[in-house]
């Protein structure tokens, strides 16, 4: 590499298999949540934006290299200052979100008008338990922190 080069990005560990596990592991909390009538999310885009909404969102390796391959940031309404703080989702568009199938566990088990909180509580628990057991068996570190900023 010769000295004016910019740095290379570090080579993303996760292997397809791994996002692949990812993937069906995700299908199969979506399934659970298709099952449960008081879990709908209302598409009103209010629990993307964090400072308002009082939570932080969290992603694992896995997560992070599912988002970073299949998902680009592009919320336009966002200050660059409000992402970087971690304010704001990159990926909401209006109410919606641009990373719908590459999105986290923290964003598919959160419900802004939750019927039975700690019950789901209970639920969402065992899901983060199952994903650091996927990180376990594939052998891929367990790095969860706040997803933003990017």
């Amino acid at each position: 590499m010769e000295q004016n080069d910019p740095p290379q990005p570090a080579p993303d560990p996760v292997s397809a298999q791994g996002l692949t596990a990812l993937g069906c592991l995700y299908a199969r909390l979506d399934q659970e949540i298709a099952q449960n009538a008081g879990k709908r999310c209302a598409t009103c885009g209010d629990c993307c934006h964090f400072e308002s909404a009082g939570h932080r969102l969290y992603a694992s390796t896995l997560e992070r290299s599912l988002l970073a391959r299949q998902a680009r940031p592009t919320h336009p309404d966002a200050s660059q200052s409000q992402l970087a703080r971690g304010e704001r989702c990159p990926f909401q568009v209006k109410q919606g979100c641009a990373a719908r199938q590459a999105r986290t566990l923290g964003c598919r088990l959160f419900f802004c008008q939750d019927n039975a909180p700690e019950e789901w509580n209970v639920r969402a628990e065992a899901w983060h338990q199952e994903l650091k057991r996927l990180h376990d068996q594939l052998g891929v570190a367990w790095d969860y922190r706040p997803l933003l900023p990017l």
